[in-house]
């Protein structure tokens, strides 16, 4: 072999290839797209190395050896740079096995064919070497097979092209530059081939295709280190940014919108297309929020709601090296399901906080009550032995007595109603006909009703019994009626009362306001219903809280003492109430073969 200065750019640029190839396998982990460049790079690397020692070669035998380790390079450059090209612009599913195979069909048969061509001369029909130029060249003349691989060459590459001038057009202003400097680096060669390949003789003393690949090589390498090609990828940033679950919006230094996530489109209900380069005050008017933030990216987050959705917003500047002002990021992120449940837990904390409360008041209003029905019972029994042995002619005595003992008695009602909110009532249980009690109820309270009040009842006798204390059920009926009669608030109404039996499942006594949800089964009911004011929200909430009324004299016990009778029977209260549009309240109890105590 012979030095000459026409092999050293060709080492130079294959060893600066096989640089890039090696950098873009160490991408590989984060960029797999990078793969195929490595491999178009090494076999650009194999290509012209094996062409500097050919044109180094003396013999003609070492030369034609030499050609053959070009061609281990040459044929492999078309599927490289097709698949890198499919990966760039994103048509990963086409890469495949079947279609790698298609590619990889006419370079091994190429191979195989120049391999060969000493007993067939379909590649190449004649070979010498000339010594007219600056280097003995090998020279030949092609064969059919030859036109073949070129024109299957040629058409690789120029697939390849369109498919970046295709990307080019619909490519953002981020990846104008890299994509640019890719159809640069591809159409050198390109070019030179088309004009290569329509010279004649096929061969001549230098082969101006590989010195094309010097320059690609430059290209390229500029690209890597000057704007980060293989650090940056339109596809991988797609994918990133289509993929995210977080919206994401992209703001110039003119606060333009310049780009939008689906996500975004999805949250915001925004249209890319129609976004994209408008100002982002007009498409953001409806959430003033996020413009006062891309006002003043130093707010910090803030968050909106949309459509039943939490959305946490922040905004960072988008900044580079050389230009600091490039534009801002608003971000968008779903915190439905983190609020909510921060929401259930401050919640649930409350509602215990709440149930801890009502017990220790229960707990310390039984015991008071307790010991003070027992006061109670001494200053009544007292009282009436006063009477009883009070003179016929004590008038003004026997009337202080009666009143003393007509607040004993009101007293004693109030204690019975705190024992049954607490629990610490003495229950008389027995088989009970709940339409039977509901009528001697109606007959108990009627007489008191105002007359412009329609009762309307429909209490079937043919329910089975249920096991209850009937004192305390009477008192349940009453008050209920006592609220519904209250809740006309004077004016003419109806109140519909009526019994009957269900089964009732899980779902149902899920809406249950006793602390304890009973077991689904057959129960027998009554349901209360008026045409008044009906309750909003916050009184529904409290409405069996102890002491909270929204009567002028109430006491705020009535309720709670339901609820305390009929927890104490396992039964269930289902309330349906809305402002101005009446309540009603149904009560269920088990039937009484349904609890074995």
């Amino acid at each position: 072999m012979r030095f000459t200065v026409y092999s050293l750019p060709l080492f130079c640029s294959a060893i600066l290839m096989i640089g890039l190839a090696v950098f873009a396998r160490c991408k590989r982990q984060t960029r797999p797209e990078t793969t195929t460049f490595a491999g178009l790079m090494l076999a650009s690397a194999v290509y012209m190395i094996g062409y500097g020692l050919e044109i180094m070669a003396k013999n003609m035998a070492l030369k034609i050896h030499l050609a053959h380790l070009e061609y281990l390079g040459i044929v492999s450059i078309p599927g490289f740079w097709l698949m890198m090209i499919l990966r760039y612009t994103g048509r990963h599913h086409l890469i495949n096995r079947r279609s790698i195979l298609l590619l990889a069909i006419v370079p091994i048969i190429t191979l195989s064919v120049f391999f060969t061509n000493g007993l067939h001369h379909l590649y190449y029909r004649n070979m010498s070497v000339s010594s007219a130029g600056p280097f003995p060249a090998l020279i030949f003349t092609g064969g059919p097979f030859y036109w073949i691989y070129s024109v299957y060459q040629l058409l690789a590459l120029l697939s390849g092209i369109f498919l970046l001038v295709g990307f080019l057009l619909h490519t953002r202003q981020i990846y104008l530059r890299q994509t640019l400097l890719i159809l640069t680096a591809a159409l050198i060669p390109v070019i030179t081939m088309a004009i290569y390949m329509m010279g004649s003789p096929v061969r001549g003393y230098i082969d101006p295709i590989a010195y094309s690949l010097i320059a690609s090589s430059l290209i390229t390498a500029w690209g890597i280190l000057r704007l980060r090609l293989m650090n940056l990828m339109p596809i991988a940033r797609d994918k990133l940014v289509e993929d995210l679950r977080d919206g994401l919006l992209v703001i110039d230094d003119q606060g333009h919108i310049v780009d939008i996530n689906p996500a975004a489109e999805r949250f915001l209900s925004l249209n890319r297309r129609r976004a994209t380069g408008l100002p982002s005050d007009w498409v953001l008017e409806s959430f003033p929020e996020l413009i006062r933030l891309c006002r003043d990216p130093e707010t910090g987050t803030v968050v909106i709601e949309k459509d039943g959705l939490s959305l946490e917003a922040g905004i960072s500047p988008l900044r580079t090296r050389n230009d600091p002002a490039l534009g801002y990021i608003l971000l968008l992120r779903d915190v439905t399901r983190s609020r909510s449940a921060e929401e259930g837990r401050l919640s649930l904390e409350r509602r215990m906080h709440q149930k801890q409360k009502l017990e220790s008041l229960g707990l310390m209003a039984g015991g008071i009550a307790h010991d003070f029905n027992n006061l109670l019972t001494v200053i009544s029994g007292n009282l009436e032995l006063a009477l009883f042995h009070l003179a016929p002619d004590a008038s003004g005595i026997r009337y202080s007595l009666e009143q003393a003992k007509g607040a004993s008695s009101q007293a004693a009602d109030l204690i019975r109603l705190i024992l049954a909110y607490s629990g610490k009532s003495i229950f008389l249980f027995k088989p009970t006909d709940l339409s039977l009690l509901v009528k001697e109820s109606l007959k108990q309270i009627q007489p008191s009703l105002p007359t412009d009040i329609t009762i309307r009842s429909e209490l079937p006798d043919n329910l089975p019994d249920i096991h209850a204390d009937q004192d305390n059920l009477k008192q349940v009926i009453i008050t209920l009626l006592d609220n519904a009669v209250e809740a006309l608030e004077s004016k003419s109404g109806a109140i519909s009362i009526l019994t009957g039996r269900m089964k009732a499942d899980d779902n149902y006594l899920s809406q249950s306001r006793t602390e304890q949800r009973p077991a689904a089964g057959d129960y027998v009911f009554m349901e209360i219903s008026d045409t008044g004011c009906g309750m909003d929200d916050h009184t529904l909430q409290h409405l069996f809280d102890p002491f909270f009324s929204t009567k002028a004299t109430g006491r705020g016990l009535g309720m709670s003492a339901v609820m305390g009778i009929v927890s104490a029977h396992r039964g269930a209260i289902v309330v349906n109430s809305r402002a101005d549009e009446g309540t009603t309240v149904r009560v269920l109890w088990p039937r009484f073969n349904y609890i074995i105590e």
